[in-house]
């Protein structure tokens, strides 16, 4: 009986918004005003292609951009942590921190990416691995188990990213290709400031030399507009100033 009173406490502590919300303007009213008045710690967004509405494209960095900013700027006013949790997109062997499902600014614009999965060969053995971190040292892998439909920690774990994730260290894609790969989808639908390319890169682990070769082996052109330098494709349509 007091361990059931202690969980109930829990919670009373826990509350939802009921109901479809999307994060268009009239759904970000919604989010904002439920976290003004109830000042929570910490927000929880399972899963963020849910919310994100159908007329959004989870994949392209410039229809997500927009939502992801406003979620910052509602965490930073209310001082609260927001964990959004995506789904893994399916095979490839690139970097962990690209299979996050959807656009890699997603995952640029995340300060922490964490990776929750099990050992192929051994499904009890599951850890929860840091695979990304702006504010503070990576953190060891921390290991968890479900058992008698409850959750457990298990403590530190020896699991990484890529036993989860089946890929082999030593083969599969180049750090040029994944460059290629990335700014290829930055640049799909146009052109880009190229401190916004180099900043996005930079936060999911993509250097400037890297970078700079990928653009050569695309083959992808620079406009300089009132004194800030564009990136577009070849076969786009080239910047020009605004009138």
């Amino acid at each position: 009986a007091k361990q059931m009173t202690g969980l109930c406490n829990y919670i009373e502590n826990i509350h939802a918004i009921e109901g479809p919300l999307s994060f268009d303007d009239g759904g970000l009213g919604t989010f904002e005003k439920f976290i003004r008045d109830l000042h929570p710690a910490l927000i929880i967004i399972d899963p963020l292609v849910a919310y994100i509405g159908a007329g959004v494209d989870l994949h392209r960095a410039n229809e997500t951009r927009a939502i992801l900013s406003q979620l910052a700027r509602i965490s930073e006013k209310y001082a609260a942590t927001i964990l959004a949790i995506r789904h893994l997109a399916k095979g490839g062997a690139m970097r962990p921190i690209y299979r996050g499902l959807g656009s890699i600014d997603i995952t640029a614009a995340c300060r922490s990416v964490l990776l929750a999965g099990c050992e192929p060969e051994n499904p009890q053995k599951r850890a929860l691995v840091h695979i990304k971190s702006n504010l503070a040292p990576m953190g060891g892998s921390i290991g968890y188990e479900m058992r008698d439909s409850n959750f457990y920690w298990t403590g530190e774990s020896n699991l990484t990213a890529e036993q989860i994730l089946a890929v082999d260290n030593g083969a599969g894609t180049s750090e040029l290709d994944e460059a290629v790969t990335f700014l290829k989808d930055e640049l799909a639908e146009g052109e880009l400031p190229a401190q916004h390319i180099f900043q996005t890169a930079l936060d999911i682990g993509i250097g400037k030399r890297t970078l700079e070769r990928a653009k050569a082996k695309l083959q992808a052109k620079s406009k300089k507009i009132d004194g800030a330098w564009f990136w577009y494709l070849p076969e786009s349509t080239p910047p020009t100033p605004p009138t």
